[in-house]
């Protein structure tokens, strides 16, 4: 039965398997009928040939199908077993819960018998439950909300803390250079005094030879330049000659005072201007655009062409240079020099004019004739500022600062000002003068201004 039981499923499992072999058999037989009709009057001994071939053939593809169901047979067969194992299991498992589900219904029925108090206790723990729960979820919500804020106020602690540590830094980085430069100050402050004291040794030297070369200056103004000149006239001969080179300087230079001399200050006019070579010699082309022709004129190099001279007009129009410029600066200051005192001599009677300079901010540094030399640089045009020279340095570095020009007198300024103006380096915004007058400080205004604005 039970085979029989599982042949039945297979058969519903493969239903055109059994049905394609009856088929298949039913098709052979009416082809065999087919083949008989059609050969009944062919040799009957061929006619059964064919037909134990086609049968033999036949034979042979039952076998195979044959061979086939068994196969099927044996796996449904097998897969039988397992589902009949499997389905013994679950009536044990099921029969387990049975048992179990019984049992829970009795020990329920008990709880709900014996028990109902603890269970009306257990519904109000319950509520009560919910009711801390929900007090539990606000006081969740703010301490989420705290969180937050501690979160914001966290980031915000964490960015100052980075700042402070910055800062920290900075100010260790700070704390060392200080002690650096404390210590550079230590030491510049030993090199200060050291060197104090070499400037006070240097200024005993200084005020020593200055004394010394006073005193030899003045000796020397008591000899003669005529003896001094035979003294050197003897002396040179074949072995020395050669150091006498700067006497045609020497000649050249009396021989133009000599001519510059020959006329009084009001009757010789001055031309200036620039040497240019031309066919014979040099003309003197002068700063206003006229050209002059050289009368005299005593040469130092092969080639002097533009090169800066001065020349007296003689009365037909030529002019005899009597000094030529190898600074450009020194050329433009004495012309403008001699500009600004042949203005002011040329009429003693009637009111004196005096030559525009500028407008430029001048200070004088001197306690002596300050007053003098401001009124008289003012008539000039000029901006002009006095300060005593023996003013605190602190303050007159200051007044230094916002003048354009600074005149020292060094004999009448003390020496922590002329210190500080000698050593300006070669800006030509600082002059020191040596017992100056009127003229010597209008010259020296004139060749700052060249030299600073030219």
């Amino acid at each position: 039965m039970r085979n029989k039981h599982i042949l039945e499923e297979n058969r519903k499992k493969n239903p055109f398997k059994q049905k394609d072999s009856a088929s298949d058999k039913t098709e052979l037989i009416k082809k065999m009928r087919a083949i008989q009709k059609s050969h009944e009057s062919v040799n009957q001994e061929e006619v059964n040939e064919k037909s134990d071939m086609d049968y033999k053939k036949l034979y042979k593809e039952q076998k195979k199908l044959n061979e086939k169901l068994q196969k099927e047979l044996i796996q449904i067969s097998t897969q039988a077993k397992r589902d009949k194992k499997e389905l013994s299991n679950k009536n044990n498992k099921l029969k387990d819960a049975h048992r179990m589900q019984h049992s829970l219904i009795e020990e329920i029925n008990s709880l709900k018998n014996g028990e109902s108090d603890l269970i009306k206790k257990y519904e109000e723990r319950l509520t009560q439950a919910y009711q801390d729960i929900e007090w539990l979820n606000e006081k969740l919500d703010e301490e989420v909300l705290k969180s937050k804020q501690f979160r914001t106020y966290e980031k915000r602690y964490k960015s100052s803390l980075n700042t402070i540590n910055q800062l920290k830094d900075n100010l260790n980085q700070l704390k060392e250079t200080a002690e650096q430069l404390e210590e550079r100050l230590v030491e510049k402050t030993k090199g200060m005094k050291t060197l104090e004291s070499k400037i006070y040794k240097k200024d005993e030297k200084i005020e020593y030879y200055k004394s010394f070369y006073d005193k030899f200056y003045e000796k020397q103004s008591l000899i003669d330049p005529e003896q001094m000149l035979n003294d050197l006239y003897e002396r040179m001969d074949e072995s020395n000659y050669n150091r006498f080179k700067s006497v045609s300087k020497l000649v050249k230079k009396y021989r133009s005072l000599s001519k510059f001399y020959s006329f009084s200050q009001t009757e010789r006019v001055n031309v200036f201007g620039y040497l240019k070579k031309c066919e014979g010699g040099y003309q003197l082309a002068s700063t206003h655009g006229e050209t002059y022709q050289i009368r005299i004129h005593i040469e130092e190099s092969s080639d002097e062409s533009d090169k800066p001279a001065r020349g007296i007009l003689n009365d037909d129009g030529t002019v005899d240079i009597v000094l030529t410029y190898e600074d450009e600066t020194a050329f433009k200051t004495d012309e403008e020099t001699h500009r600004v005192r042949r203005k002011k001599s040329i009429s003693k009677e009637s009111a004196v004019e005096y030559a525009y300079i500028g407008n430029f901010k001048v200070l004088i540094i001197s306690s002596r004739d300050g007053k003098k030399f401001t009124d008289r640089l003012r008539l000039h045009g000029l901006q002009v500022e006095w300060m005593d020279g023996f003013n605190k340095l602190k303050e007159t570095k200051n007044m230094m600062i916002s003048a354009d020009i600074v005149l020292a007198c060094a004999d009448s300024a003390s020496h922590d000002i002329i210190y500080h103006v000698a050593n300006q380096g070669n800006d030509p915004k600082y002059q020191v003068l040596f017992n100056p007058n009127e003229d010597t400080i209008v010259s020296r205004t004139i060749y700052a201004k060249h030299q600073l604005f030219n």
